[in-house]
């Protein structure tokens, strides 16, 4: 495990005393008279981390009652971007008698608590510190006894403190003000993975669980959705309604939802659930398309886990601005504005469109919703599930080697956390923030080892094995030792060491081989030594790893099952021949780092004889590695046609590199394969033809650009466009202005910048406004080159346009980068890039602007 040591040993005491007060589960002593969120908040700025190893422990969080049910009564109000709540709660206490009561609430002011020993006649007595509320009980209460308690509150959270803000601040109003002229008004929360208490009072922990109602308040003009079913629609007289929604059946706070917006609903079905897909008007009719599979998947994954979709209904809705990829909620997932879509020309980008996030969200229905993780610690009880799920689609959907190309991805992602962010075990109780524990170790790491897991004791015993975990924990919080202990009930093996190693354990083998042919005796002899104590850090374990080794011969191939179980491990296996290869890990799913010993002839056979996808790639990944550029033409041009799509694609990128005799035979694969169904297969060959310096490339690219249907192979083609003529590419924009695919939107964007005309102000406008948060810096550091360009009309227009943004979307990246542009040209001097003494008083008085504002 991996953590930062501190020495701070004299002031250990002090913080034990002084944890008492700031402790998110301990009791506040000093209580703040008056109601205002500024003292609340101004009560809580002072953070004490613990110093000491021991106290860093992050485990489950003790559960001195247990909450049975919340009703919700909300009603949000998007103009001053808060949400005045009154909140029903039923509690009971765990095990001991409890005098009061301590729960999880940011950043709120209360205007009344209730408890129903006296049928809420009178108000109880409470103190709070803008994080925690504490609530006096009329007398102390056993775990015999069920009470409720009622809070009438309103909710702040965009007055909170960011730096009480690290898990997010759960409720979220876009464009609420209609300040922005290219979306519409949204509400939408976020509870993963603690932010759930800054829109109602609760016991934020993935421990609890109960079951819930809500009744929100909303114009009638709006459409609300929320967990559960809805129950009834009532129409007041003032233009508003109110939703009943109700979820009986039981799951933890942080995956309470709530999601307003001018929606339209896609009806869908699987059996006799309710599948619906809700997105706004412009995209209705293509929402069915990017959902189509939702019912199939429910369908496979309620089959293979043999466990029924647990909840009352399935929703899916994408949103605007949303901070992560996407939110598992209970029965309602939460997608970013990705997933809006006009039509199919997004999803051309990669192999398998929305289908692995729609799959990842779906899975997390099971693991995550149906039984959660006990604490975050053990969030690969979520993460590496849903990873897994992805997976498991594509094998289904589109078979075999998609699947195992998706694992090399996934494969790739973590060997990059490790070696630029280190190691650490899956199941990590040492982190300062629950944000810390969701990374490449609990998704992807998570997701192979569970697949090394189902290698090893087979598919039947795998599945059996969720099988029993589900029905077991159902409704439950559970921790990886109950996983463990589930595979043991079906299998009666003892997988302590294999849970051990990959979950309790960090890091990986890295692994030394070494073949060779003893001609005396007709032996195969090989050699593994594990060296991982050379890398990452000295604490990564020895590892105990069943690997199939193929030995490849002219007429066969034979394949041997080894275990290896200490640092140093030599087999000798007769062979009347020497094998004409060996294949180490064959079908290369094996977690671990190893520096290979093969000859370029012994790669040449792996790459004609394996069947198997990820043996083809790891020879193209040691032909590059090594610059074999002359052998990997001749290896991998022979029989391009018949591979995978995942393999041409890899050999495809190695074209560029291949010497001048090669490179006839490549640019004949991208012609033909310009002709393909495929668009990734047409955008990558005109790529390639360029970087080739194909004497034609220049014309096929302005044929594409306008006879290909494709926005991504347009994209592709006015890029190369772009790149070749500069600023003179400006009239193959005019055509495009309507064009959805994101990429394509920034490259015009670079080209207006290039050749800025005053009558192009409204694009930038538009994409500043819409742009996926993830693209922002791209576009902002285009518009700061149009604005110095033009006269000082456009850059007051523009000034105008960013504090707009600065002052009145949400602060993500957009306000971000709109905040690093003005901060950019405050930086350039007079007379340089196009910058005059005009625009610099435009720009002061802006600035002055932002800055009596905020």
């Amino acid at each position: 495990m991996i953590l930062k040591k501190r020495f701070i040993f004299l002031t250990i005491v002090w913080i034990l005393f002084s944890l008492q007060y700031f402790n998110a589960e301990a009791r506040p002593t000093k209580k703040i008279k008056h109601k205002t969120l500024k003292e609340c908040i101004i009560a809580d700025t002072l953070e004490i981390y613990p110093t000491d190893k021991i106290l860093d422990y992050k485990g489950s969080y003790t559960q001195y009652f247990d909450l049975l049910h919340t009703r919700l009564d909300l009603m949000p109000s998007f103009k001053e971007k808060t949400i005045k709540g009154l909140a029903t709660l039923k509690l009971t206490p765990h095990f001991y008698a409890q005098s009061e009561l301590t729960l999880d609430a940011v950043g709120m002011v209360f205007d009344s608590i209730f408890i129903n020993f006296d049928n809420f006649n009178t108000p109880t007595k409470y103190s709070y510190n803008g994080r925690s509320l504490t609530i006096e009980l009329p007398k102390s209460v056993s775990r015999k006894d069920t009470f409720e308690v009622k809070i009438q509150y309103i909710a702040h959270p965009y007055d909170v403190a960011s730096s009480m803000k690290k898990d997010g601040q759960g409720a979220y109003f876009i464009n609420s003000h209609q300040t922005n002229p290219y979306r519409e008004m949204m509400f939408w929360t976020q509870g993963e993975p603690e932010a759930a208490s800054f829109w109602f009072p609760t016991l934020d922990a993935t421990n609890q669980r109960c079951s819930q109602e809500l009744f929100v308040t909303i114009p009638d003009t709006l459409v609300s959705i929320s967990n559960g079913k809805l129950i009834q629609e009532i129409i007041h007289d003032n233009g508003t309604k109110t939703d009943y929604w109700k979820q009986d059946l039981t799951h933890s706070p942080y995956l309470f939802a709530l999601v307003i917006g001018p929606f339209k609903k896609y009806q869908d079905k699987w059996k006799n659930l309710e599948v619906a897909y809700y997105t706004l008007s412009e995209f209705h009719q293509n929402e069915g398309h990017v959902f189509e599979r939702t019912p199939e998947m429910i369908a496979y994954f309620s089959s293979l886990f043999s466990y029924d979709f647990p909840w009352d209904k399935y929703a899916q809705v994408a949103v605007y601005d949303f901070i992560s990829g996407a939110m598992e909620n209970t029965s309602i997932s939460v997608f970013h504005e990705g997933l809006m879509q006009k039509n199919k020309n997004i999803t051309e980008s990669n192999r398998w469109g929305n289908d692995l996030i729609i799959a990842h969200e779906l899975v997390h229905q099971w693991f995550g919703d149906l039984v959660t993780c006990e604490s975050w610690a053990e969030l690969t009880l979520n993460e590496s599930f849903a990873n897994y799920g992805e997976f498991l689609w594509l094998e289904k959907w589109k078979g075999r080697e998609d699947a195992e190309a998706h694992w090399y991805n996934c494969y790739k992602r973590y060997l990059y956390e490790c070696k630029n962010f280190g190691i650490e075990p899956i199941v990590q109780n040492y982190y300062e923030e629950p944000k810390d524990v969701f990374n490449r170790h609990r998704y992807e790491k998570g997701g192979i080892v569970l697949h090394l897991l189902r290698k090893y004791i087979g598919d039947e015993a795998f599945f059996e094995g969720l099988k029993y975990y589900l029905n077991q924990f159902a409704f439950q919080s559970a921790e990886v030792s109950q996983l463990r202990t589930s595979f043991e009930k079906v299998t009666g093996q003892d997988l302590n060491w294999f849970f051990n190693q990959w979950y309790y354990s960090p890091g990986h083998p890295i692994m030394e081989t070494q073949h060779q042919y003893d001609t005396t005796h007709h032996e195969v002899v090989l050699t593994f030594n594990q060296n991982q104590n050379k890398y990452y850090n000295s604490e990564i374990p020895i590892h105990k790893l069943l690997i199939d080794v193929d030995f490849i011969y002219a007429d066969t191939i034979i394949t041997h099952s080894v275990i290896l179980n200490s640092k140093e491990n030599q087999f000798r296996f007769f062979s009347e021949r020497a094998p004409l290869a060996i294949n180490y890990d064959s079908g290369k799913m094996q977690l671990w780092e190893t520096n290979y010993s093969h000859s370029i002839e012994e790669l040449k056979y792996i790459y004609q004889k394996s069947s198997k996808i990820l043996d083809k790639i790891f020879v193209i990944d040691e032909l590059t590695n090594r610059k074999e550029f002359e052998k990997a033409a001749q290896i991998l041009i022979p029989g391009f046609d018949q591979q995978h799509w995942f393999v041409q694609d890899k050999i495809v990128d190695l074209f560029s590199s291949f010497i001048e005799k090669d490179k006839l035979d490549a640019i004949h694969i991208l012609k033909k394969r310009l002709l393909s169904d495929i668009v990734l297969d047409r955008a990558s060959a005109i790529q390639q033809l360029k970087n080739m310096g194909s004497s034609d490339y220049f014309e096929l690219a302005k044929s594409y650009l306008v006879s290909d249907s494709s926005e991504y192979m347009k994209y592709v083609c006015l890029s190369i466009i772009k790149d070749s003529l500069g600023v003179a590419a400006y009239p193959y924009t005019r055509d495009l202005l309507q064009a959805e695919n994101i990429n394509l939107k920034m490259v015009i964007a670079q080209i207006f910048a290039s050749n800025p005309h005053s009558e192009d102000f409204v694009y930038f406008e538009k994409l500043i406004f819409t742009m996926n948060r993830y693209y922002s810096k791209n576009i902002y550091s285009s518009f700061q080159k149009y604005l110095l360009q033009l006269d000082n009309s456009i850059f007051q227009k523009g000034m105008e346009l960013l504090t707009n943004v600065i002052q009145n979307e949400y602060p993500n990246e957009r306000v971000k980068y709109a905040q690093e542009l003005i901060k950019n040209l405050s930086n350039i001097a007079v007379g340089k890039e196009g910058m005059t003494s005009a625009k610099k008083l435009i720009l002061k008085n802006y600035q002055s602007k932002i800055s009596s504002d905020n």
